[in-house]
């Protein structure tokens, strides 16, 4: 599976669309917002098996232990479509990243389009994350 043919323009208005939105659980959360973010790029909607299905802190919890935790999930859903697995200092636009958000809680984002930083759903829009918060990376395309 490859990118849509104007996934740049079509990546472009996602964040325009999303730089404000306020953080909700199964909406616009890490995980979500980060597969709203490839379904964007590539008409795949890797969240197909998980969204809607919680709405709160701790139905996220529960979600997220079915997973074993966040980089779990994006493993799980990565290899499902063929997404491979990449070093993070070979990680590029739009590809989607584990990071480590401190205090030993991880999060699900992507690397922005000139790839020197990370975004993921922050408490109010999108937040930008240094890229050496990486914990793993997966090529996207």
């Amino acid at each position: 599976m490859s990118r849509l043919p104007k996934w740049v323009d079509n990546y472009v208005a996602f964040v325009l669309a999303h730089r404000s939105l306020p953080f909700e659980f199964g909406r616009h959360d890490c995980c979500i917002t980060s597969c709203d973010m490839i379904y964007t790029i590539t008409g795949i909607d890797p969240a197909s098996d998980f969204r809607y299905v919680y709405d709160s802190p701790l139905s996220a919890l529960r979600k997220i232990k079915e997973y074993g935790d966040v980089d779990n999930i994006a493993e799980e859903v990565c290899a499902k479509h063929g997404w491979k697995e990449i070093a993070p200092n070979y990680g590029t636009r739009c590809d989607l990243v584990c990071l480590d958000t401190g205090g030993g809680r991880k999060a699900l984002g992507w690397f922005d389009l000139d790839a020197s930083k990370i975004m993921t759903a922050g408490m109010i829009g999108l937040q930008e994350r240094p890229r050496k918060e990486t914990l793993r990376a997966w090529r996207i395309e």
